[in-house]
Protein backbone atom coordinates (compact mmCIF):
# COMPACT_ATOMS: atom_id res chain seq x y z
CA UNK A 1 0.00 0.00 0.00
CA UNK A 2 1.39 3.39 -1.03
CA UNK A 3 1.30 6.01 1.71
CA UNK A 4 0.46 9.51 0.56
CA UNK A 5 1.55 12.62 2.39
CA UNK A 6 -1.27 14.26 4.33
CA UNK A 7 -1.90 17.86 3.36
CA UNK A 8 -3.74 20.43 5.47
CA UNK A 9 -5.57 23.24 3.67
CA UNK A 10 -6.30 26.68 5.12
CA UNK A 11 -8.47 29.44 3.67
CA UNK A 12 -7.26 32.96 4.32
CA UNK A 13 -9.39 36.09 4.17
CA UNK A 14 -7.49 39.32 3.61
CA UNK A 15 -8.52 42.95 3.53
CA UNK A 16 -6.71 45.46 1.38
CA UNK A 17 -6.04 49.19 1.33
CA UNK A 18 -6.71 51.42 -1.67
CA UNK A 19 -3.02 51.38 -2.62
CA UNK A 20 -2.46 47.63 -2.23
CA UNK A 21 -0.32 45.47 -4.50
CA UNK A 22 -1.74 44.68 -7.96
CA UNK A 23 -3.30 41.23 -8.19
CA UNK A 24 -0.42 39.95 -10.34
CA UNK A 25 1.89 40.37 -7.34
CA UNK A 26 -0.48 39.11 -4.64
CA UNK A 27 0.31 35.41 -5.09
CA UNK A 28 4.08 36.01 -4.95
CA UNK A 29 3.67 38.04 -1.77
CA UNK A 30 1.61 35.25 -0.16
CA UNK A 31 4.13 32.58 -1.23
CA UNK A 32 6.97 34.61 0.28
CA UNK A 33 4.95 35.15 3.48
CA UNK A 34 4.27 31.42 3.91
CA UNK A 35 7.93 30.58 3.29
CA UNK A 36 9.22 33.22 5.72
CA UNK A 37 6.71 32.40 8.47
CA UNK A 38 8.48 29.13 9.36
CA UNK A 39 5.47 26.84 8.87
CA UNK A 40 6.01 23.51 7.09
CA UNK A 41 4.34 24.10 3.76
CA UNK A 42 3.43 21.80 0.88
CA UNK A 43 5.34 22.82 -2.23
CA UNK A 44 4.59 23.04 -5.92
CA UNK A 45 7.67 23.55 -8.12
CA UNK A 46 9.61 24.57 -4.98
CA UNK A 47 7.06 27.30 -4.15
CA UNK A 48 4.55 27.15 -1.28
CA UNK A 49 1.27 25.80 -2.63
CA UNK A 50 -0.98 28.87 -2.73
CA UNK A 51 -4.21 29.23 -4.74
CA UNK A 52 -5.88 32.62 -5.07
CA UNK A 53 -9.61 33.13 -5.17
CA UNK A 54 -11.18 35.34 -7.85
CA UNK A 55 -9.36 38.65 -7.29
CA UNK A 56 -10.88 42.09 -7.68
CA UNK A 57 -9.58 44.16 -10.57
CA UNK A 58 -6.65 46.54 -10.10
CA UNK A 59 -7.85 49.89 -8.81
CA UNK A 60 -11.09 48.33 -7.59
CA UNK A 61 -12.02 48.34 -3.91
CA UNK A 62 -13.09 45.11 -2.23
CA UNK A 63 -14.13 44.07 1.25
CA UNK A 64 -12.21 40.79 1.11
CA UNK A 65 -9.70 38.82 -0.96
CA UNK A 66 -9.24 35.07 -0.48
CA UNK A 67 -6.51 32.48 -0.87
CA UNK A 68 -5.95 28.82 0.06
CA UNK A 69 -2.59 27.59 1.35
CA UNK A 70 -1.48 23.99 1.90
CA UNK A 71 0.67 22.87 4.83
CA UNK A 72 2.38 19.62 5.80
CA UNK A 73 1.27 19.94 9.41
CA UNK A 74 -1.88 20.89 11.27
CA UNK A 75 -1.60 24.33 12.85
CA UNK A 76 -4.03 26.14 15.12
CA UNK A 77 -5.64 28.88 13.02
CA UNK A 78 -4.84 31.65 15.51
CA UNK A 79 -1.23 30.49 15.70
CA UNK A 80 -1.03 30.42 11.92
CA UNK A 81 -2.46 33.93 11.75
CA UNK A 82 0.18 35.18 14.20
CA UNK A 83 2.96 33.51 12.20
CA UNK A 84 1.82 34.92 8.86
CA UNK A 85 0.76 38.43 9.91
CA UNK A 86 4.26 39.99 10.18
CA UNK A 87 5.09 38.95 6.61
CA UNK A 88 1.87 39.99 4.91
CA UNK A 89 2.62 43.25 3.10
CA UNK A 90 1.65 45.38 0.12
CA UNK A 91 -1.41 46.92 1.74
CA UNK A 92 -2.96 43.58 2.74
CA UNK A 93 -3.91 42.34 6.20
CA UNK A 94 -4.92 38.86 7.42
CA UNK A 95 -8.43 39.02 8.89
CA UNK A 96 -9.45 35.38 9.26
CA UNK A 97 -8.09 31.89 8.67
CA UNK A 98 -10.08 28.66 8.70
CA UNK A 99 -9.04 25.06 8.13
CA UNK A 100 -11.01 23.41 5.34
CA UNK A 101 -11.08 19.87 3.90
CA UNK A 102 -8.26 19.30 1.44
CA UNK A 103 -10.73 17.85 -1.06
CA UNK A 104 -12.83 21.03 -1.09
CA UNK A 105 -12.83 22.56 -4.57
CA UNK A 106 -10.79 25.68 -5.30
CA UNK A 107 -12.19 29.15 -4.82
CA UNK A 108 -11.89 29.81 -8.55
CA UNK A 109 -14.10 26.79 -9.25
CA UNK A 110 -16.54 27.46 -6.40
CA UNK A 111 -17.24 31.18 -6.84
CA UNK A 112 -19.26 31.99 -9.95
CA UNK A 113 -20.75 35.40 -9.08
CA UNK A 114 -19.65 38.71 -7.54
CA UNK A 115 -21.75 41.41 -5.92
CA UNK A 116 -20.83 45.09 -6.35
CA UNK A 117 -21.85 48.45 -4.97
CA UNK A 118 -21.59 51.01 -7.80
CA UNK A 119 -21.82 54.80 -7.80
CA UNK A 120 -22.73 57.07 -9.50
CA UNK A 121 -25.21 55.33 -11.81
CA UNK A 122 -28.14 57.31 -13.24
CA UNK A 123 -31.35 55.68 -14.38
CA UNK A 124 -34.15 53.40 -13.27
CA UNK A 125 -33.00 49.95 -12.24
CA UNK A 126 -36.52 48.53 -12.60
CA UNK A 127 -36.41 49.42 -16.29
CA UNK A 128 -33.05 47.68 -16.53
CA UNK A 129 -34.46 44.54 -14.91
CA UNK A 130 -37.34 44.44 -17.41
CA UNK A 131 -35.29 45.35 -20.47
CA UNK A 132 -34.96 42.13 -22.41
CA UNK A 133 -34.10 43.85 -25.70
CA UNK A 134 -30.83 45.65 -24.86
CA UNK A 135 -27.88 43.96 -26.55
CA UNK A 136 -24.08 43.99 -26.32
CA UNK A 137 -22.02 43.48 -29.44
CA UNK A 138 -19.10 41.06 -29.23
CA UNK A 139 -16.32 41.21 -31.81
CA UNK A 140 -14.51 37.86 -32.05
CA UNK A 141 -10.87 37.42 -33.05
CA UNK A 142 -11.90 36.02 -36.43
CA UNK A 143 -13.81 39.23 -37.19
CA UNK A 144 -17.28 37.79 -36.60
CA UNK A 145 -19.75 39.92 -34.64
CA UNK A 146 -22.24 38.50 -32.13
CA UNK A 147 -25.05 40.15 -30.17
CA UNK A 148 -25.81 39.06 -26.59
CA UNK A 149 -28.82 40.04 -24.51
CA UNK A 150 -27.48 42.39 -21.81
CA UNK A 151 -30.12 41.47 -19.20
CA UNK A 152 -29.08 37.82 -19.26
CA UNK A 153 -25.56 38.77 -18.25
CA UNK A 154 -26.55 39.83 -14.73
CA UNK A 155 -28.18 37.89 -11.87
CA UNK A 156 -29.76 40.85 -10.07
CA UNK A 157 -29.62 44.64 -10.00
CA UNK A 158 -31.34 47.11 -7.67
CA UNK A 159 -31.18 50.71 -6.56
CA UNK A 160 -30.08 51.48 -2.99
CA UNK A 161 -31.17 55.12 -3.19
CA UNK A 162 -29.43 58.16 -4.62
CA UNK A 163 -26.97 57.10 -7.32
CA UNK A 164 -25.98 53.85 -5.60
CA UNK A 165 -26.71 50.58 -7.38
CA UNK A 166 -26.14 47.01 -6.24
CA UNK A 167 -25.46 44.44 -8.95
CA UNK A 168 -24.69 40.71 -8.93
CA UNK A 169 -22.94 39.53 -12.07
CA UNK A 170 -21.37 36.29 -13.25
CA UNK A 171 -17.59 36.45 -13.01
CA UNK A 172 -17.09 35.06 -16.52
CA UNK A 173 -19.36 37.82 -17.83
CA UNK A 174 -17.45 40.45 -15.90
CA UNK A 175 -14.15 39.34 -17.42
CA UNK A 176 -15.62 39.38 -20.92
CA UNK A 177 -17.48 42.69 -20.90
CA UNK A 178 -16.77 44.82 -17.82
CA UNK A 179 -19.41 46.44 -15.63
CA UNK A 180 -19.44 49.78 -17.45
CA UNK A 181 -20.29 48.15 -20.77
CA UNK A 182 -23.06 46.03 -19.26
CA UNK A 183 -24.62 49.04 -17.50
CA UNK A 184 -24.41 51.20 -20.62
CA UNK A 185 -26.28 48.57 -22.65
CA UNK A 186 -29.23 48.37 -20.24
CA UNK A 187 -32.10 50.75 -20.96
CA UNK A 188 -32.35 53.68 -18.53
CA UNK A 189 -28.91 53.20 -17.00
CA UNK A 190 -26.04 55.52 -17.81
CA UNK A 191 -22.57 55.60 -16.31
CA UNK A 192 -21.79 59.26 -15.69
CA UNK A 193 -18.75 61.15 -16.91
CA UNK A 194 -17.34 60.85 -13.41
CA UNK A 195 -15.30 57.74 -12.61
CA UNK A 196 -17.48 54.80 -11.56
CA UNK A 197 -16.71 53.81 -7.97
CA UNK A 198 -16.76 50.02 -7.64
CA UNK A 199 -16.75 48.12 -4.35
CA UNK A 200 -16.83 44.32 -4.57
CA UNK A 201 -18.87 43.36 -1.54
CA UNK A 202 -19.19 39.59 -1.85
CA UNK A 203 -18.44 36.44 -3.81
CA UNK A 204 -21.20 33.87 -4.35
CA UNK A 205 -21.53 30.21 -5.26
CA UNK A 206 -24.61 28.79 -6.94
CA UNK A 207 -26.81 26.13 -5.34
CA UNK A 208 -28.34 23.35 -7.42
CA UNK A 209 -31.69 25.23 -7.45
CA UNK A 210 -30.04 28.32 -8.97
CA UNK A 211 -30.09 30.42 -5.77
CA UNK A 212 -26.88 32.08 -4.63
CA UNK A 213 -25.04 31.69 -1.34
CA UNK A 214 -22.36 34.21 -0.29
CA UNK A 215 -18.90 32.81 0.38
CA UNK A 216 -18.96 34.87 3.53
CA UNK A 217 -21.64 37.15 4.93
CA UNK A 218 -19.95 40.55 5.11
CA UNK A 219 -20.84 42.97 7.86
CA UNK A 220 -20.28 46.13 5.77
Amino acid sequence: MIETEKIFKYRIRLTKSSDSLPRAELRRMLCDSVAESGVKYAASKNWPKVALGPCSQDGEASISEYADICLKESVDVEELKLKLAPYISGGFKVEEIEEIPYSLCSLESLCEYAGYLLSPVDGETLKAMDNSKAEIEILHENGMRELKKARRLIYDIKSLGGNDVEIIVKLSTLRSFGLERILSALLGLEVGAVKLNRLRRALYWARSDGSLEPLRREKN
